[in-house]
């Protein structure tokens, strides 16, 4: 590949010219790579995953607010903080998975990671351990092409 602006040979990679520092026109080796979409379940189970945690934090919501409502006499003070930190921490669950998912729809180089993270979080609790396995692997699989497949005996 040459710069068309002053001719000096550069790298298929080269996005500028090395001598004038013009930019060099976009190939297919320049382009950012397109990450293949997750299944549609692992899709559909982030989208729940964020109605779930959003359910919770809006019940430890009100908890918080009336907490009169969810304490013995004398205990409100107490319920009324825990209900606070477990509303803060589904709210940064809710808003990392609803990130992560719609990344994941768009196909974001970024929203894999995210999405691992959120996995991670899912693990901590006994239901979600193989959930999570499942989605991490779905999602940082590549996806067979159908010739590939069709080939295996």
């Amino acid at each position: 590949m040459s710069c068309p602006n002053c001719g000096l040979q550069l790298p298929a990679f080269a996005r500028f010219c090395a001598r004038c520092g013009a930019p060099q026109p976009a190939t297919r080796a320049n382009a950012a790579p397109r990450v293949p979409r997750p299944p549609a379940w692992v899709l559909v189970l982030f989208w729940l995953g964020a109605a779930v945690v959003l359910g919770v934090a809006v019940v430890y919501g009100v908890a918080a607010a009336f907490p009169d409502l969810a304490a013995q006499s004398g205990q409100g003070s107490r319920v009324q903080v825990a209900a606070t930190v477990v509303v803060l921490c589904a709210a940064s669950v809710f808003v990392a998975q609803l990130l992560a998912v719609i990344g994941l729809t768009v196909g974001a180089s970024w929203a894999r990671p995210l999405a691992t993270l959120v996995c991670v979080v899912w693990a901590l609790t006994c239901i979600g351990l193989p959930v999570a396995v499942l989605a991490v692997n779905s999602i940082w699989r590549g996806r067979r092409r159908p010739e590939a497949v069709a080939r295996r005996p």
